[in-house]
Order: C-alpha cells, then sequence, then structure tokens
C-alpha cells in the first residue's frame, strides 16, 4: 500500500502559466438505508483514491446507529461526514483540493448552497456537516462537490456502494439472497 505522500504530486509551476497547481484527491462518498425506514441502522461507504484515480487510499462502510430511523438522506450526509473525519485524521496537507463525487442531489445541493432552514428534515445533520467543512476550510483544504449518477458503472462509486449497502443489515440480506438465487 502507498502512503500519501508517495502518491501525492509535487507543486509545480508549469512554465509556460506561471500557475501553482493545487494537489487534490478523489472522494467518493454513498449511503444506505433500508428502504421502509423501519431499522435504525443505516450504512456508509467512503473510497478515497489519487489523483489519476487509479489507486485506492482508503476504502470503509460505516455503520449508523444513532438514528431512530435511518433514512437514505441521513445515512448519505453521514457518508460525507465520515469521509471529512477520515480527511482530518489521515495527515492530507493543507492546501489540498477535495474534489467529492456524490450520488445525491440532496446532499450536493445542501453542500453546494451551504443553506438549511430550521424546520427543513435533517436540519441537525446538514448543520453539522456544514460546520465540519467550514472548520476544514480554515485548515486550508477547498472543496469540489460534484454530482455524479448512481449505478451506471463508476468503479469508486460503485465500490462506496456496496460497502454501504454492506453496513445496512436488511439491503445486504436482500442482496445476498438475491445473489444466491433464492429471491429475484
Amino acid at each position: 500500500s502507498l502512503s500519501i505522500g508517495e502518491l501525492m504530486p509535487a507543486v509545480t509551476t508549469p512554465p509556460s502559466f506561471g500557475v501553482i497547481s493545487v494537489p487534490h484527491y478523489c472522494f467518493y462518498t454513498d449511503g444506505s438505508a433500508d428502504n421502509n425506514h423501519k431499522s435504525p441502522q443505516g450504512g456508509a461507504g467512503v473510497v478515497v483514491t489519487d489523483p489519476s484515480q487509479r489507486h485506492i487510499l482508503y476504502q470503509q462502510g460505516y455503520t449508523i446507529t444513532e438514528y431512530p430511523h435511518c433514512t437514505n438522506n441521513i445515512a448519505e450526509l453521514s457518508a460525507v461526514h465520515e469521509a471529512l473525519n477520515y480527511l482530518d485524521q489521515s495527515g492530507f496537507p493543507p492546501q489540498t483540493l477535495i474534489h467529492f463525487y456524490i450520488d445525491s442531489t440532496y446532499v450536493v445541493n445542501h453542500l453546494i448552497q451551504r443553506a438549511i432552514r430550521p424546520e427543513q428534515v435533517n436540519y441537525a445533520k446538514v448543520m453539522v456537516l456544514l460546520e465540519t467543512i467550514k472548520l476544514m476550510e480554515t485548515k486550508g483544504f477547498t472543496f469540489k462537490w460534484i454530482h455524479i449518477d448512481a449505478h451506471v458503472g463508476n468503479q469508486w462509486n460503485e465500490l462506496a456502494d456496496k460497502l454501504a449497502v454492506s453496513r445496512t443489515p436488511v439491503r445486504e440480506a436482500i442482496r445476498q439472497l438475491t445473489q444466491s438465487g433464492l429471491v429475484n
């Protein structure tokens, strides 16, 4: 396994432009919840790649248990929060651009607009996420929020989805039964 330092490109000044390039990394996040919202447990998946998107630097599934009924939106928000926690604890250098690839328009819209009204669903969770982003920006990180389509074959998004589903008991059980041919 290569370290972040070994994979991080050197900051260079291209001779013809005189512009300093900023190292960047790609974070793919996804969330999963029981479709009928009867489960208090959801899942979140995070995949981090180097700038070339050829090497996985980190991959992890997380179990979400802090809500009485975990919805897919909560799981998607939690995935971004787990990715930010990893970023904060992993030794990425300041002045790094992080490209977040997210298949939830709900999450991307909140992060780009940086606004939510107190009466909106998931207000507290979005506010915690926005405060975490603000803190990371004071540490020198820059974020680009990119919406991608789900389940269209993007290998890193599919891996983040698989990690999230693996932490969602009902959905994981259905996936295993389907793969075994016991249910369609």
